[in-house]
């Protein structure tokens, strides 16, 4: 989601790429980046990166407690 949103930014606000784009589609010179686009991005990337914060440190420091074990069929699961 974070790529998408600095695409949806970049094409939106830089000059640039906004006169680059313009000489290279000449039938539609405006970009297609709406702000409802770039807004939906921003807020998809907020929410992964919140989402991704809340179990991170879980994956790391993840040990099996003594005389646990993970199922290998749960355990391709997890990985898929």
């Amino acid at each position: 989601m974070s790529s998408y949103a600095v695409y949806n930014c970049v094409l939106a606000f830089s000059p640039l790429v906004r006169e680059r784009y313009a000489r290279r589609y000449l039938s539609s010179p405006v970009p297609l980046a709406q702000p409802n686009d770039v807004a939906y991005a921003v807020h998809g990337a907020l929410i992964t990166s919140v989402i991704y914060t809340r179990f991170y440190h879980r994956l790391r420091d993840c040990t099996e407690a003594e005389g646990q074990k993970t199922r290998p069929r749960i355990g391709s699961l997890l990985i898929l």
